[in-house]
């Protein structure tokens, strides 16, 4: 049988001694294995890629920031909020913006955060010092008048990470960097692009490195053992199979790798008490 998610449940069925063979896996199937099995494997999945940078799963992106949308008019509403129109764009009440090039209205440029989007055309910001109407100069209408969103300060820029991340592994070819922070499920950075090297959500079983996939059944066969009517000493037998599986991993994918080592996920050495060769996973 190809790989497939259902032969990697069947996997982990197989681990925990269970009798049973499935022939699909679905949340409205017949037996307690098949809807457990079906809940918990993607998840799982996402766990497993997370813990190693693992080879088959790596992808190489260069992206930019949120853009420059152009401003055709800045005003003033009441105390420290002011009214922006432009481009048709979408922000969100609570999003930061960076408003520049403004001419007139210079006390407009800032990074402010908004108040309310009464369209994808006006957006009202909350402001400083800018209490009374006299305290916002007359907007004056130019070609350098710009809004984006942007991190509230610190960073120029704000940067959507993609959306079949799992891990960031490097940013600018750097594990880490003063140039760059990655915070809330953004990239904030100073600079107008970045290369990224990140591990992705594959979801095509057919191209998972064998070694993953016996992680994944194992993985899977631990998450599930206490719902499927085992007990500690079989989940706790299935942790440190997994240390094992995951250990003959990291070297197979270091001798495919001439790249310098990266230290494991926070969760593969809390959850996994890393130590010595499992405290080291490889870029």
């Amino acid at each position: 049988m190809a790989q497939s998610q259902l032969e990697a449940a069947n996997g982990a069925l197989f681990k925990l001694g269970a009798r049973t063979v499935l022939t699909a896996i679905s949340t409205s199937g017949t037996t307690q294995e098949e809807r457990a099995c079906a809940n918990r494997i993607e998840i799982c999945k996402r766990a497993v890629l997370r813990m190693h940078p693992w080879n088959f799963a790596t992808k190489r992106k260069k992206i930019i920031p949120y853009q420059d949308v152009a401003v055709s008019n800045v005003t003033w509403v009441s105390s420290n909020l002011i009214e922006v129109t432009h481009t048709a764009t979408t922000y969100d009440e609570g999003n930061y913006v960076t408003l520049t090039g403004i001419e007139g209205a210079i006390e407009a440029n800032g990074t402010w955060e908004v108040a309310s989007v009464s369209s994808t055309t006006v957006t009202r910001l909350t402001t400083t010092d800018m209490e009374l109407a006299a305290d916002l100069s007359t907007y004056s209408a130019s070609t350098t008048d710009y809004i984006r969103r942007s991190p509230a300060f610190d960073f120029s820029y704000l940067y959507a990470i993609p959306t079949d991340s799992i891990r960031i592994l490097k940013i600018n070819d750097s594990v880490w960097s003063p140039e760059w922070l990655v915070e809330g499920g953004f990239i904030l950075s100073s600079d107008s692009e970045l290369e990224l090297k990140y591990i992705c959500d594959v979801s095509d079983y057919s191209a998972m490195d064998i070694l993953f996939y016996e992680c994944l059944s194992i993985y899977l066969a631990w998450d599930l053992a206490l719902e499927l009517g085992r007990d500690m000493t079989v989940k706790d037998r299935l942790m440190e199979d997994l240390k094992a599986a995951l250990s003959k991993a990291r070297f197979a994918d270091a001798t495919e790798d001439s790249m310098q080592s990266l230290q494991a996920s926070d969760w593969t050495g809390s959850r996994l008490n890393a130590q010595g060769d499992l405290g080291t996973s490889w870029v």
